[in-house]
């Protein structure tokens, strides 16, 4: 199963997993897009120490989500669609990739560590990585070792982490992240090679996807850390090409061109009101789209909304206010 196709099965559980973001994003409102301002100010996303240069999904692209332990466990109450959110491909961290990584978030866990979306839970952030499940929090190690031996077959250090390999599985422990794995995973063909290659990335930035990649290297901190955050990045370029085939907007639906070489996304929600920013690297350049077209593809239902061309580096950012309202 190639990234995409994973992303698209993932999107179907997450149709039905949108509505528990709850009432703030309930209700439809007329946006009125600004121009003008300025977009938020970039830095090193959450996730990038964990994309190794070998942790790609097979095809050489990598495609990552993420999202903090604190926003995973909130109670957004009941859920109502809402519509500009729905429309906008702007909005697509939340519609994408906050959605399935919630889902996704409850599903295999290595056993002894709670899901991140339990109360009480020592997760501070979930991170998925081209199939490897990267969770970041405070573990006591010792406690999770007395359940792990139990069903696996070995057991053998790495890096500071100690490994157990049961079948096609394999989960390392230290006490500041637990990671997952197993061989059915998209893109995986040895857990354990994955799961080693992901340490390595974590410990060693000359192993990291970005110190191959300038290009992925600049739009991983083009947008600020939020609650939720993702990117998808191939250095053959054409991530935007064919339909998405959901039932929300996405960047593959807008008449972008196509050929782009990758795209981050980054969002807060903050009760009814959500900030969400998206950028785009294209190969050069010259083939980044006109401002007319990105203006009207990106933001047209925020109330406020700036965007940010440099060189071949497109940024959009948007607010969008009293969701719940309507």
């Amino acid at each position: 199963m190639d990234r995409r196709q994973f992303v698209r099965a993932a999107g179907t559980a997450g149709t039905l997993a949108t509505t528990s973001l709850a009432g703030c994003l309930g209700g439809v409102l007329n946006g009125v897009t600004g121009g003008g301002g300025s977009v938020s100010e970039g830095e090193p996303a959450a996730y990038n120490a964990w994309i190794g240069a070998s942790t790609t999904d097979g095809g050489g692209g990598i495609d990552v989500s993420s999202a903090s332990g604190s926003i995973l466990r909130r109670d957004w109450g009941s859920a109502q669609e809402n519509q500009r959110i729905q429309d906008d491909a702007l909005a697509m961290s939340v519609t994408e990739w906050a959605v399935p990584i919630g889902w996704l978030s409850q599903a295999l866990n290595p056993e002894g560590i709670a899901k991140p979306t339990a109360d009480g839970s020592n997760t501070d952030r979930f991170t998925l990585v081209n199939g490897t499940r990267v969770f970041e929090g405070d573990y006591d190690p010792a406690e999770i070792r007395q359940i792990q031996e139990r069903n696996a077959n070995q057991s053998e250090t790495y890096e500071g982490y100690t490994l157990y390999i049961d079948g096609e599985s394999t989960t390392a422990v230290s006490a500041e992240a637990v990671l997952y794995v197993s061989d059915g995973a998209a893109g995986v063909d040895d857990a354990t090679a994955r799961i080693e290659a992901t340490i390595d990335a974590a410990t060693d930035e000359r192993t990291r996807f970005a110190a191959e990649y300038e290009a992925y290297d600049e739009l991983q901190s083009a947008l600020p850390v939020r609650g939720y955050s993702g990117v998808e990045f191939d250095p053959d370029g054409g991530v935007l090409e064919g339909d998405s085939e959901r039932e929300f907007t996405t960047l593959q639906d807008t008449d972008l061109d196509p050929d782009v070489l990758g795209f981050a996304g980054s969002a807060s929600i903050d009760e009814d009101d959500m900030t969400a920013s998206v950028a785009l690297r294209y190969p050069s350049s010259d083939a980044v789209d006109d401002r007319e077209t990105i203006e009207s593809e990106l933001g047209q239902e925020a109330d406020k909304r700036a965007i940010e061309i440099d060189g071949p580096l497109v940024i959009a950012e948007g607010e969008y206010r009293d969701l719940s309202e309507d």
